[in-house]
């Protein structure tokens, strides 16, 4: 009954008292802001390190109030009810259900905010199965949401590689290396096998929205490169 509804994983909890505080306050001060997710981050001791890396590309620290892109997370989120009685998730997706709703509201006009100042401690604690499936659900649903496109095995070796090499290099800083020393590249064979599995089967998202979820930062497909 209220106006405003809040999506919060399971596995999460709030960095501060006042997370809800700043996710609604945008709805308050701007009546066309139709969905607010906020930022999310790991536990140092029970998140995997290419996890924790992941959410921190998908999750900058500078705010977003108007953003150009459907990417969004419902493990943090809230919706304008009104917006949600006449868009509801699509159940039959196998994933990404917050993304394909993101989608169809931003084909309406809706504008989506980012609040980096409403933080969450996301915990993911899968084995090595249960993440490659993941992905996979996560890419098939990324192309019946966003239309065709293809993860080679090639490219899913090469993105493998990238990635592994990013977290070793992030994690010596951190004085990380060596206790993950085996679980980078354990995680990230599980995210592109699964994502390749799942790509595999005729579809294709958006080359911006590829890039945030499997490209390191700075590395660009091919396909999206501008000419020179």
């Amino acid at each position: 009954s209220g106006d405003i509804l809040v999506f919060v994983s399971a596995h999460v909890y709030p960095v501060d008292e006042f997370w809800l505080e700043r996710m609604i306050a945008p709805f308050e001060a701007h009546d066309d802001v139709s969905l607010v997710y906020g930022r999310q981050t790991g536990d140092e001791d029970r998140t995997a390190f290419s996890e924790m890396e992941i959410m921190r590309r998908w999750f900058p620290l500078n705010s977003d109030p108007d953003q150009d892109h459907p990417f969004c997370n419902n493990a943090n989120c809230a919706v304008r009810a009104s917006v949600w009685r006449e868009l509801p998730y699509d159940e039959l997706l196998t994933g990404l259900e917050d993304m394909a709703w993101a989608k169809r509201a931003q084909e309406l006009g809706h504008r989506l905010w980012y609040e980096a100042d409403a933080p969450i401690v996301h915990l993911h604690d899968e084995p090595f199965a249960k993440t490659v499936n993941r992905y996979r659900r996560e890419a098939i649903a990324h192309k019946k949401i966003f239309g065709h496109q293809k993860m080679s095995a090639v490219e899913a070796v090469g993105l493998f590689l990238a990635n592994t090499a990013r977290d070793y290099i992030a994690a010596v800083p951190r004085r990380r290396l060596l206790r993950n020393i085996a679980a980078i590249p354990s995680f990230r064979a599980a995210q592109f096998w699964g994502s390749w599995k799942g790509f595999r089967q005729d579809g294709d998202p958006t080359g911006t929205l590829k890039r945030r979820f499997y490209y390191p930062k700075g590395l660009t497909p091919k396909a999206a490169r501008l000419p020179k």
